[in-house]
């Protein structure tokens, strides 16, 4: 039988190894053969995870808890610090100081943790802490501004899920009949590259502003309108209501719990924004917002928004839900849906005929009045579809902060409504993907209000 010399270098020649293994087992039938193969076939393996473990990234991702001073967990992962910890950003290869940079490992902070793993307690031990420098990112975009927060001569508008600070450094560029900052104001586009300052507003490099417009179009038929047949619930009477959903005419009961439908409304009406209601009725432009709990354990469990207005939500989801900031946080994300989609159906004008200008210094496709993104060529369905998605995220943060909500409920909702079977202690589930985000974003944006929320959170836990 032919001998191998094993060493660190041999690693990398694992696969041929075994395949020659493999080969003289059964070409000699040799129970000896076969059992070195298997045996090979479970070291490397483990010998090439445990040198992974010693020398490279062991956790990576958003932090989602804070246990200070000794540590913080990564969506279940336990990372544990210790004083020769060293911190360092993307990039840079040497650790820096680590007083600023510790200071930023904070919920919502993006990070890559280089140490050790310990797969019996799941938990890691942080030789460096790599902070991916989110708060010094360029950020671009085109956005309606849905409420000015500051004015003055460095006003600050609120599009596209960001606070945007215009500054005297700021390039400003004005378009059509807007000529100066004073006239811009609500329902007025931004587009803008703008890095974060460090109390979470985006300061602004450049801005152009300028006015969209509408075609005068003669009203044709909505071939994505769908005829659901609802017929809402009298709470009075204590009869049901009911909707039917996709093609299937079965109707949906829609229950007369008075209890249950009133606070489904009341919350769905906090989150409306304010220019939505200050629209005239008969505006072709105002939706008539209705929220319902829907009895269907299948459907809607994360919130539907249909054509017209018509925001759903699971019953059951509703139940998992007590806190009105997590309730609202569903809802929220719904009439941001709505909003985009009755847009997009809008058949607004071109670039071009907006404005030469406009359409040169932005090159913009205009998906809805909520959300427009640079055209590209290289830019697939499925980026297109991510970023409306977490504009949706951004601009429910803000729904809820408007409405008086805590923000930092919501990926507590997403958590609480991804699993199955909810545990005693929620803390221990896992946040998905949608709740990650929502994280960094408050993490970056609405900082003030994290240490509070945070230890009523835990608080509400331990009772």
């Amino acid at each position: 039988m032919p001998s191998f010399i094993l060493g660190a270098d041999s690693i990398k020649e694992m696969p041929v190894l075994l395949c020659s293994l493999r080969r003289l087992s059964r070409a000699s039938n040799s129970l000896v053969c076969t059992l070195v193969v298997c045996a090979l076939s479970m070291a490397f393996p483990l010998r090439a995870a445990r040198a992974q473990q010693e020398r490279g990234v062991v956790a990576e991702g958003y932090v989602t808890a804070m246990h200070a001073p000794s540590g913080f967990e990564i969506n279940g992962v336990h990372v544990s610090t210790f004083p020769a910890t060293g911190y360092r950003l993307l990039w840079n290869k040497k650790a820096g100081d680590p007083r600023p940079l510790s200071d930023a490992v904070q919920v919502g902070a993006y990070v890559l943790v280089e140490g050790s793993f310990d797969k019996h307690t799941h938990a890691a031990l942080a030789r460096t802490i790599v902070l991916r420098d989110d708060w010094d990112q360029l950020l671009s975009g085109v956005g309606l501004i849905d409420k000015v927060t500051s004015s003055g001569p460095q006003p600050v508008f609120r599009a596209d899920g960001y606070l945007i600070r215009v500054t005297p450094a700021t390039k400003c560029v004005f378009h059509g009949e807007l000529k100066t900052l004073s006239d811009v104001g609500a329902n007025t586009w931004l587009r803008y590259q703008a890095r974060r300052g460090s109390d979470g507003i985006l300061n602004a490099a450049s801005a152009s502003f300028f006015v969209g417009r509408l075609k005068a179009t003669a009203g044709k038929p909505d071939t994505e309108t769908m005829e659901m047949h609802l017929e809402a619930p009298d709470l009075d009477a204590h009869k049901d209501g009911s909707v039917n959903l996709g093609m299937l005419p079965r109707p949906h009961r829609i229950p007369a719990d008075s209890a249950l439908q009133r606070r489904v409304m009341r919350v769905g009406a906090e989150l409306v924004p304010a220019y939505q209601k200050d629209l005239p009725d008969g505006s072709r432009f105002k939706i008539d917002f209705r929220f319902y709990a829907l009895d269907e354990r299948n459907l809607c469990l994360n919130g539907c928004a249909f054509h017209g207005g018509l925001i759903l939500i699971a019953k059951q989801s509703v139940d998992r839900l007590p806190d009105d900031s997590q309730l609202a946080a569903v809802l929220a994300e719904c009439v941001a849906d709505e909003l985009q989609k009755q847009a997009s159906r809008q058949p607004h004008e071109t670039p071009e005929q907006i404005g030469a200008a406009v359409a040169g210094d932005a090159g913009i496709l205009a998906l809805s009045p909520l959300f427009m993104v640079p055209f590209e060529v290289g830019w697939s369905v499925e980026r297109v579809e991510l970023e409306r998605l977490q504009q949706r995220q951004r601009l429910a943060l803000a729904m809820l902060d408007d409405a008086g909500l805590d923000p930092w409920q919501a990926p507590e909702a997403w958590r609480i409504l991804a699993s199955r079977q909810l545990p005693q202690g929620p803390g221990s589930l896992k946040y998905p993907a949608r709740g990650e985000y929502q994280l960094s974003v408050l993490n970056l944006q609405y900082r003030p209000k994290q240490v509070g929320v945070a230890e009523g959170r835990h608080a509400g836990e331990n009772n």
